[in-house]
């Protein structure tokens, strides 16, 4: 669900993920939605954050990469990361930078209607769920 939480368990810790609605942003409105938040940018760097932190101590090749498509990318080629969901998170994340950068030259708030977003969300959420969601 858009901008539901989601629960990762780590050890014995327990870590409640994913932003609420903020007015930051104007606020959450059903016909507008952001690239960053639910299922966008934030989720995206999350997961590559949390790989990259749990997985750099036995593949210091990870360490050389820089930014979150390298670090995708990287993970593809070490096998710690399915190549086609590591291609739909690359993929996903180039299409949500694309609406920042257009938003920032266009000196505006970055928020589109849902189609502009195409089914990277859905997919973003799918990933999620099968990669970091507790069972």
């Amino acid at each position: 669900a858009f901008l539901a939480p989601t629960v990762l368990r780590l050890g014995n810790a327990t870590l409640t993920l994913r932003l609420s609605p903020y007015p930051a942003i104007g606020g959450f409105s059903p016909s507008l939605c952001s690239p960053w938040l639910g299922e966008g940018m934030i989720d995206i760097e999350f997961m590559v954050q949390y790989w990259f932190l749990w997985r750099a101590h036995q593949h210091p090749d990870l360490t050389r990469q820089r930014g979150t498509i390298p670090i995708l990318e990287a993970l593809a080629d070490a096998g710690l990361l399915d190549a086609g969901t590591a291609q739909i998170l690359v993929d996903a994340y180039r299409r949500y930078l694309s609406l920042e950068h257009r938003f920032k030259l266009m000196e505006r708030q970055a928020l589109v209607a849902p189609d502009e977003l195409g089914d990277y969300p859905g997919k973003v959420a799918t990933i999620w769920e099968q990669q970091l969601s507790s069972k």
